[in-house]
């Protein structure tokens, strides 16, 4: 196994140090240091390649490993995996459909600002969302409690926006189906597996094909509906169980119910580095990938006509 990073170098020294202070004290008093202006503009892939990146923003391991967000780009076509409740989609770009992993909050919640920046990003219609048809009342109703925000948002925008365009269209997976279809553009296709938890929840695993590649996504969840192919790589959370159990104790002492009831669930459903590469090698894929947004790797390791960013990469076998 050999795990792949790309690091950054950072250069300092006091002669350095020095020169700055010096600098900065010949600078006349009424000079302002300029502040770099940016607006987030979509990421865009070249349409022959296999695009992989982590989306939503989410800074801390813990919280990415809870509620995975991926965004895939093939074929021309682009593709959001989850929608965390935290998530932050400014720039996120027109998306051609968005795949929930299962129906609880804190994966899901984000739909919110996912629909309202996909809206006002300019989509043509109602944003394709594949989810659990367990789901489709909820979604239903969030739509229709969105009549009156639509409608002041068209007002204040009437020439840009149209609420017909506004809401999700909804394509429900039955609760437990095995490798059913959900997206196909000929190129591109995208299975799921479905089943439901202890609790009743329906959880969703997905399988995109695109020329000779597979990917399998799985959240902590749902790797129990495993798909029986070989893929070309596996994208699955994990996490560090010591850390977890250090978080526990902090937001134990501190009496944080929230986080400690996140953290608590988080270990029990989600997998460690080696239970995932065990799962990703008793799967026969080539790599496993799990989001993190701290990481940049340009090219996926070995032959295989993938690109990965924001996502941390492990090479499987020898």
């Amino acid at each position: 196994m050999k795990l792949k990073r790309l690091t950054a170098w950072v250069f300092c020294g006091a002669f350095g140090a020095v020169l700055g202070y010096f600098a900065a004290q010949s600078r006349p008093e009424t000079e302002v240091a300029a502040v770099p202006v940016s607006v987030p503009q979509p990421s865009i892939a070249d349409p022959s390649t296999l695009q992989i990146e982590a989306c939503g923003d989410i800074q801390l391991d813990w919280r990415r490993a809870l509620a995975p967000c991926l965004l895939v780009q093939a074929g021309g076509k682009r593709l959001v995996f989850g929608a965390p409740l935290e998530a932050d989609w400014t720039g996120i770009g027109a998306l051609d459909a968005v795949f929930l992993f299962d129906g609880r909050p804190v994966t899901s919640g984000g739909l919110l600002g996912l629909r309202y920046e996909t809206w006002f990003e300019g989509r043509p219609g109602p944003q394709l969302l594949i989810s659990g048809e367990l789901s489709l009342d909820t979604l239903r109703a969030l739509d229709d409690a969105l009549l009156v925000p639509d409608a002041l948002s068209q007002v204040e925008y009437p020439l840009r926006l149209d609420t017909r365009r506004a809401g999700f269209a909804v394509k429900p997976i039955p609760a437990t189906r095995q490798n059913v279809m959900v997206f196909d553009t000929g190129d591109l296709k995208v299975f799921a597996n479905s089943g439901l938890t202890d609790a009743g929840d329906q959880i969703l695993a997905y399988r995109l094909v695109y020329g000779e590649e597979t990917l399998h996504l799985y959240s902590c969840d749902s790797r129990l509906q495993r798909f029986d192919d070989e893929p070309s790589a596996v994208i699955l959370p994990f996490v560090d169980k010591s850390e977890l159990s250090s978080l526990l104790r902090i937001a134990t002492r501190e009496k944080l119910e929230a986080r400690q009831f996140e953290i608590s669930r988080l270990g029990r459903a989600c997998p460690s580095l080696r239970q995932a590469i065990d799962f990703a090698e008793q799967s026969g894929a080539g790599a496993l990938i799990f989001p993190d947004t701290q990481m940049k790797i340009d090219a996926f390791p070995g032959a295989m006509d993938i690109d990965v960013r924001g996502a941390a990469v492990t090479s499987l076998g020898d």
